[in-house]
């Protein structure tokens, strides 16, 4: 005789519990690779989004790249004019924006600096501090010429401080679109690590520039040797740094309690588990590299990614002269 209200076994919860386990397990991990490549893809359309704007800048500005960076130094108003090449990008990318730190973000378009791959301060003294709107993107130092004045003749940095005013000041005289030869190889923004206390405690930004390219493993590369010399050099490659965020400036520039392979390194590799970087290159296009290790080598970044032996010194002035 059959029972009137049969429902289902023990065994029969146990498989069902069991194959739904299963599936749980197979497409959690799919789901992870599938949100990881989401940001990675991200990512490279911000890029592309602001090398449109970049190149907008250039063609309103005789063809030169924005400053990477300004303090106001020499400017009447001082501070209230300094700017970055972020702010200097953002009218072509929204009307509404001078395009100074004095200015404000128009529609939020700021948030396109952010990546989604990255550390979120929680800073809550300063007033305009938003911690998805902070720069986690940095570009080529000697591409985007930094603080205005002459430069050092030993090391081919800007000297703060020391700017001129009008056409002699250097720094508002960026490179040409068209001065860049390799424009396919070179590289001109990247992922860049975060530092913690870069705008203020627990703001966790990027510095404007790559350090990569300042660093002193490769200072040597970058200001003065050729492209050949640097491959001979350094066979194995440049220095692919730790892959990590700072705490503070310090410990990227100098090294941490581990020590430092290449200080001034913060390139950034922070896309599929700490695996990739995106980078934006100077004809426009968007690609991705790859980290393995610390140390010379550890990366696919070569030396043609980012040496300038046909841009180093020229149209630079000079301290003494």
């Amino acid at each position: 005789m059959r029972r009137k209200n049969e429902g289902f076994t023990l065994v029969e919860l146990l498989v069902v519990i069991g194959i739904i386990a299963i599936l749980i397990g197979i497409l959690l991990p799919a789901m992870s690779r599938a949100r990881q490549q989401a940001n990675l893809v991200w990512c490279q359309s911000n890029m592309r989004q602001m090398g449109t704007a970049i190149f907008m800048y250039a063609q309103a500005n005789k063809e030169r790249l924005p400053i990477g960076w300004w303090s106001g130094e020499t400017s009447p108003r001082g501070s209230a004019d300094g700017t970055d090449w972020g702010w200097l990008i953002l009218p072509y990318l929204k009307h509404g924006s001078s395009g100074t730190y004095a200015d404000q973000d128009p529609t939020g378009i700021w948030r396109l600096y952010k990546d989604k791959d990255t550390v979120s301060g929680s800073n809550t003294t300063l007033t305009w501090y938003d911690s998805e709107k902070v720069q986690t993107y940095a570009v080529h130092p000697q591409l985007f010429r930094f603080a205005p004045g002459p430069v050092n003749p030993a090391t081919l940095d800007y000297q703060p401080g020391t700017g001129r005013p009008g056409p002699d000041d250097d720094g508002k005289k960026p490179f040409k679109v068209g001065q860049i030869r390799r424009s396919a190889e070179i590289i001109m923004m990247m992922d860049s690590s975060q530092i913690g206390d870069l705008l203020g405690p627990n703001t966790w930004a990027s510095d404007t520039q790559l350090w990569m390219m300042q660093g002193p493993t490769t200072s040597w590369c970058q200001n003065w040797a050729t492209l050949a010399e640097c491959q001979q050099q350094f066979p194995q490659g440049p220095d692919a740094g730790f892959n990590k965020d700072y705490a503070n400036q310090s410990a990227m520039l100098y090294g941490d309690a581990f020590g430092a392979t290449g200080p001034g390194n913060d390139m950034r590799f922070r896309h599929l588990k700490n695996t990739t970087a995106n980078a934006l290159f100077v004809d426009g296009h968007v690609g991705s590299f790859h980290w393995k290790r610390p140390g010379f080598g550890g990366s696919d970044i070569l030396f043609k990614n980012f040496i300038l032996d046909d841009l180093r010194k020229q149209d630079m002035k000079f301290l003494g002269s």
